[in-house]
């Protein structure tokens, strides 16, 4: 389905696109923006069920104008940020928003990635990029903080061009830096663990998390133990049942009965090239270093929607094949979490 469809199943109120889209595939980003703005508050629906009325308000105006520019996601996650700075300074809850909102969100996914979820150097990873306009974007704006109308001065591109540009340069950022958080990512479970209770209107902070499962030995520096992967849930008196030979079917069934599945994957399978990854599979065995959770699944589409920790708030897609070969190493282990 395009961004153009979708756009309109939302306009013209299709209950099944919106559920789909807006409260299954876009729940990472709306639970990742209440984490940023709102760290304090714990209804979390509430602002969800805020931001959708925002969307169709005035018969839909906002989503209306929606011109394709960039992804859809991409684009409502701009427009959330900004009704939430917006909400912010109507409470004065700070004396004013940032200057040039829109064209400095990148500064907190850059910090994200290099901090929190990727721990690389930026600057090292710039070359791993082979686009020259990406380059000048991520090193003068993102890590300089040169403004876009400087930046605008010294390249000749127009502001809107530079923005643009911007996100395609996250994008390429955020898939090198997976690339290695990968190998190097312990906190992949805990990120899961944490979206999935948010699903059930539990909310904790990451930090919780990890020290619950570190004192009691789920986790440790180089990741969790795939047996472990739900027992955080367990903790917080919901349900989870492992399964070892799952089916894509299990998941459905899990999922259409208000549950939700994690997965444990081999993380270069689901971005990497799958000729390659067949080839490490063979010489090396499967590589189980990661884990996702199945936000939807579209057979006529042939796509599956995951929550990657690696990719922040904005969902991954790729093919069902894709995902059931990064799936397979791990012997199509799940546990599906319910109340």
């Amino acid at each position: 389905m395009t961004d153009q469809e979708i756009i309109k199943g939302l306009i013209d109120r299709d209950n099944k696109i919106t559920q789909q889209f807006f409260f299954q595939n876009c729940r990472p980003i709306l639970y990742g923006l209440i984490d940023k703005y709102f760290p304090q508050e714990k209804d979390y629906d509430a602002y969800v069920g805020e931001i959708y009325l925002h969307l169709i308000d005035k018969d839909a105006k906002r989503l209306k104008q929606f011109k394709g520019q960039s992804s859809l996601v991409f684009w409502l996650q701009i427009v959330i940020e900004n009704y939430f700075l917006d909400k912010i300074k109507r409470s004065k809850k700070i004396e004013t928003a940032p200057d040039d909102s829109l064209l400095r969100k990148a500064k907190d996914k850059l910090t994200d990635i290099s901090a929190d979820e990727a721990k690389m150097d930026v600057c090292a990873i710039l070359d791993y990029i082979d686009n020259e306009s990406y380059r000048v974007v991520i090193q003068k704006h993102l890590i300089e903080g040169m403004d876009f109308d400087e930046l605008a001065k010294i390249t000749g591109k127009s502001k809107d061009n530079l923005y643009n540009i911007k996100c395609r340069a996250i994008k390429a950022l955020k898939k090198v830096a997976r690339i290695a958080s990968s190998h190097g990512d312990a906190l992949c479970a805990v990120y899961c663990e944490q979206f999935i209770l948010h699903c059930f209107g539990i909310h904790k902070s990451i930090s919780e998390l990890k020290e619950i499962a570190t004192s009691r030995g789920w986790l440790n520096e180089e990741g969790a133990l795939v047996d472990c992967l739900g027992n955080t849930a367990l903790h917080y008196g919901l349900h989870a049942d492992k399964f070892t030979s799952a089916t894509l079917q299990d998941i459905i069934e899990s999922m259409a009965a208000g549950g939700q599945v994690l997965a444990a994957v081999d993380g270069g399978e689901l971005i990497g090239d799958p000729v390659d990854e067949s080839l490490e599979d063979v010489l090396g065995g499967g590589i189980v270093d990661h884990c996702v959770v199945i936000l939807s699944i579209d057979k006529d589409e042939d796509k599956i929607a995951l929550y990657d920790p690696a990719f922040g708030v904005v969902p991954l897609t790729v093919t069902i094949p894709h995902f059931l070969e990064a799936w397979a190493d791990s012997r199509n282990y799940c546990v599906m979490v319910s109340k």
